[in-house]
Parts: structure tokens; sequence; C-alpha cells
């Protein structure tokens, strides 16, 4: 069956493909705005491409808006030659492959070839998903899929679509449910499913999209799972960009990429879990009982509960610390529903104001607090080292939260984040520079989407070693959550639900980098771009 479409159709449907949605309702648009601060890159227009979706969703939302992104690329965005196969996972079953046309959009809708093959994309995204897949996409065989699949020399990109918590009845030991992930040492091993080969393409790029920001146990066991397939993927040669539940940012290969993966520790070929490793078992059998390992707790001879008894606890070396500068700047959703939040955050900065700068070389902190109609500020204050651990040194800013209260609506996301990065930039640059932001909504509009906050403070993290970033969630919204989780993608980043675990947040990331530090030894070779 041919798709034939009168001229006014055609311009329609290409004009609306310009403003397809994104994956949930209320997304940003699909790229971001050409705004003050933000950097327009090229896109995959400007060569042939050939471009692989695997995928194992079947919430039908997502699969319309998935079909969007695709039509996107198939009219508009890939270059004419470029190669385009839909994959069925976890079958791995193709679903279509077809040549994109050379000519515009008008073009390659009038050719009656890719009318016919582009029929099947549209057919299987419109169809309900076979079975219940709970998106597991059987990841471990991607790369013979990708191999078997690939039908030319163009570079390679992939968007694999579904949960990165990788299940399988057959290997139950290397499930990565209940907050379990691989030990990096299980890459190759003879009885893991995650094979070194077949190598994809030197310098294949590799997106992954989910459903939601909500897989995972924890904020602490998405990170581990990301990490690990960050190493795998570079064992096949190629490079995990972006894991992210929009599909704006999966299917459009834009950077700021994710960081190169840090080097672990060569520990044990086991599967670990966020808080301890777990014995490995064979791969047929059900796990043994969990045997966890705990660190033996240095002596300290620090208050309990006290920043320097964190520090000191952890390994860290107090001679090494006390010779940081150390720059603070807290950014603050200060609308209406956050009065509650104002109060524990006001307690926190603090908290950490009048012990850490006891600790270090030297301690600044700003404060900014962002409504819809109004704003707070408090500029960078050094708080006095030889008083380091006087509630009298932080009296500017026990003073400042006292008459600042919450009200009025949610600024946008977007210059929130350029408040706090404005405010570190005015700054001659330290040992440590903090970009803090707590809140409940990351909102915007078509004139600040949320994505270009997204973009600015990831390369404003990129850039500098020095610098690290803190993302504070207090809200109940998973798309919500997942927007501030998506941040923190690099060793120097970090999110954390609500306020109770922000100082000892806070000192893992003043950690990073330390020689004391043995977990970032080598996790320090993030690119500037």
């Amino acid at each position: 069956m041919i798709i034939k479409l009168a001229p006014p159709l055609i311009a329609t449907l290409c004009i609306s493909t310009l403003f397809l949605a994104g994956c949930r309702s209320g997304d940003e648009p699909s790229s971001p705005a050409n705004v003050e601060g933000t950097t327009q890159v090229a896109s995959t227009s400007s060569k042939p491409v050939e471009f692989i979706v695997i995928n194992a969703i079947g919430d039908h939302g997502c699969r319309q808006r998935m079909k969007n992104e695709i039509e996107k690329l198939a009219l508009l965005t890939l270059s004419g030659g470029s190669l385009l196969t839909i994959v069925d996972a976890p079958a791995m079953s193709l679903v279509v492959s077809l040549k994109i046309p050379q000519g515009s959009s008008d073009i390659r809708i009038r050719n009656t070839e890719f009318n016919r093959e582009y029929l099947k994309v549209q057919e299987y995204f419109e169809r309900g998903f076979d079975g219940d897949s709970n998106d597991n996409l059987n990841v471990v065989v991607f790369p013979e899929t990708i191999a078997s699949l690939r039908r030319s020399g163009l570079p390679t990109r992939v968007v694999l679509c579904g949960s990165p918590v990788y299940r399988s009845e057959t290997v139950k030991a290397f499930n990565m449910t209940d907050g379990r992930y691989p030990s990096h040492l299980l890459i190759g091993h003879p009885h893991s499913p995650f094979s070194d080969s077949p190598k994809l393409q030197d310098g294949a790029e590799v997106a992954w999209y989910t459903r939601d920001g909500n897989w995972g146990t924890s904020m602490k066991h998405r990170r581990d799972v990301r990490t690990f397939y960050q190493v795998w993927i570079n064992r096949l040669s190629a490079r995990l960009v972006r894991v992210t539940s929009d599909p704006s940012l999966a299917f459009a290969f834009e950077e700021p990429f994710l960081p190169d993966p840090p080097s672990l520790p060569d520990d044990a070929p086991a599967m670990h879990e966020s808080n301890g490793p777990v014995e490995l078992t064979e791969p047929a059998n059900r796990p043994k009982p969990k045997r966890i390992e705990l660190v033996p707790a240095q002596i300290s001879f620090r208050t309990a509960g006290t920043i320097a008894h964190q520090f000191e606890i952890a390994g860290t070396s107090l001679d090494e610390l006390s010779a940081l500068r150390i720059r603070l700047a807290l950014v603050i959703d200060g609308s209406g529903s956050q009065q509650r939040n104002m109060q524990d955050i006001a307690s926190i900065a603090e908290k950490v104001a009048s012990e850490l700068s006891g600790l270090v070389r030297s301690f600044d902190i700003a404060v900014h607090v962002r409504r819809d109609d109004s704003a707070e500020r408090l500029g960078f204050t050094r708080i006095p080292k030889s008083i380091g651990n006087s509630t009298g040194s932080t009296h500017s800013i026990t003073r400042f939260f006292q008459t600042t209260k919450a009200s009025g609506g949610d600024e946008p996301f977007v210059t929130m984040v350029r408040a706090g990065i404005r405010e570190l930039e005015s700054q001659a640059p330290v040992d440590r520079e903090f970009f803090m932001l707590m809140g409940d909504h990351a909102d915007g509009d078509e004139d600040h989407p949320v994505s270009a906050g997204q973009h600015e403070l990831q390369r404003w993290l990129a850039r500098d070693q020095s610098r690290r970033v803190l993302m504070v969630f207090t809200g109940q919204s998973e798309h919500q959550r997942s927007i501030f989780s998506d941040i923190s993608v690099s060793p120097r980043g970090s999110a954390v639900d609500g306020t109770s675990d922000v100082i000892s947040e806070i000192v893992s990331l003043c950690r990073v980098g330390l020689s004391s530090d043995a977990s970032s030894q080598t996790g320090e070779s993030l690119k500037t771009r």
C-alpha cells in the first residue's frame, strides 16, 4: 500500500512534524531554544549515519512519542543516504530497515519505496505490544544484534529503549533487581552474560531511553548501574552518551554527553549492592545468602554526627582537607510550597558553614531564593576560619533565612540555574565550587525550556574539575525527579531525595579527587566540552 498525500496535506505534515511532543505531557520542546547561554550543535543531518533503535517499551503513550521522534528523524533530521533500522526487543526481531532518500521532507514523502517501508514503522508503534516485556531489553545480546544488522560502514548511533535493570530467568544471579549491580570485572567473565565481544564500530554512540526516571531502587543504584553500562559499552569500542527519560534528548545525540566513566578499583568479579558486595553464584543457580562486607571504621576522636567525624570515618586526610578553598552557591525554590523545606535547608546551610569552614582553608557561601515574581540574594560571604565551629560565624546566614519566607509560584528552572552559575562565575576559581539547587519542580515554557537549564548546568560542570553539582529534590513527581537525577551524570554530581542526605553528599563530593578517596583516583577524566 502506497501513501498518496495531496500537496496541502504534505505541507501540513511537514510543519506539524516540527512541533511534535516529547514523551511526557508538559515536556519542553524537543530541542532547546537558542537563548543566551546555550550553544547550538550540529544535528545528525550533517552526514549520513546508520541509526538503530532497539525497543522494549510497551507503554502506548511512550510508543506514540517514540514514533514522533522517529518521524522527525526520517523526514527532517537524518541526511539522505542514512540507514534507519527498528528492532523489537527482547526477541531482537527486525521490524524494518530502510534507507533515507535524498532531498527535503516533501521529496521523501513522495518516494514510493520509502513510503512502503515507512508504513512498517508506523504500524509497529501503533499496534499493541505483544505480551508483557516489563521494558526488559535483554540488553546482553544487543552487541550481537548490532553486528548482525549493520549494513554499512557509516557512523553508528544506537538508541536502547527500555529499562537498564537487567533481568533474566536463565542467569538470575546477574539480575540487577533489589539494588544489585555487577562489578566491572564481570565484563568478559566466563560465567557472565556481559561479553566484551563482538565489538561495535569504533566511535559508535549509544543513548538509552527509559520510560520514566524511576528505574532502579534508588538514585545511587541508578548511578551505579549507569556507570557499569558506561564501562561495558566502552569495552565494546563504543560510548554510552546519555541515559534519559526525555525522548527528544535520547534521539537527538546532542551534547553535552555523559562524562567518560571513572576507572573503578579492582575489587572482585561479583555482583554488588549499593551498600556492599554480595557473593557471586553460578549463573543457573539462585543467589546464596548475602554476605555484606563492611569497611572497618577508622578510629575517630571527633564527636559523632559532626562533619569532621564524617570525613574522618570515610578515611579522608584532614590535613589534605585543610588545604581546600570551597565556595558554595545555594539556589532555592522559594515558592509557597517550600516553607518547611526552606527551614530544613537553612539549618543544613548553617551547620555546613559553621563546621566545614573550620576544616578547610577558606569557605564562602551565597544563597539565592527564587520565585516567579521576586528573589532574595545573599552574596558570597566568607565564614571566618578562626571561629569555624562557632554559631556566631553564621550570623549573616541565620539572619537571611529569618527574613526570607516562601511565597508565590515557581520560577523557570533555567533562570534558577543561570542565577547560581552567574554567582559562581563572578568569583575567582577555587578548589571546590559547589552548585546546589533545592526544589520540587523543574518548570519551563517555550522561552525558557527545561532542557536548556539541564544542558547549561551539565556544560558548566564539565568545564572544570573543581566543580560539583548537588540537586536536592523535594517533590513527589517521578517525571520531575528524573529531571533532577539526569543532571547528576558525573562522579562530581549527585542528586538526593529530600534534605536528610545533603550533608553526607557534600562530604562525598568534597572527597572526589582527593588522594585519600580511592574510589575517585581516576574518576576525574571528564573532558571539557
